[in-house]
């Protein structure tokens, strides 16, 4: 597994924004499971196509998807928590919860 970290600064305006969203239904809460069936974090899946096809003749093989868990770090109270972006590859699954 793979993962990238992203931390987004406090910003006021960017907060008045997210108070005026609502929240995407349909979008899957997954857990990441080990070989052994044991639970390393949870997030919300993210389907990634990694290479944009040509217009004619091509279509996206198998290893041009990749399966993202999108996850919030830790801090200390009151502070901003980061995004973790993890790609999942086997041996490791993603298990959606229900």
């Amino acid at each position: 597994m793979r993962s990238i970290s992203y931390r987004f600064a406090p910003n006021d305006a960017v907060a008045a924004e997210r108070e005026q969203m609502e929240p995407v239904s349909g979008v899957p809460m997954v857990r990441v499971l080990d070989a052994d069936g044991k639970e390393l974090f949870r997030g919300w899946y993210v389907r990634h196509e990694c290479r944009q096809p040509y217009v004619m003749d091509d279509e996206l093989r198998p290893s041009d998807v990749a399966h993202l868990v999108a996850v919030s770090g830790s801090a200390d109270w009151g502070l901003e928590r980061p995004l973790r972006i993890i790609e999942v590859t086997p041996p490791h699954r993603i298990e959606v919860i229900a």
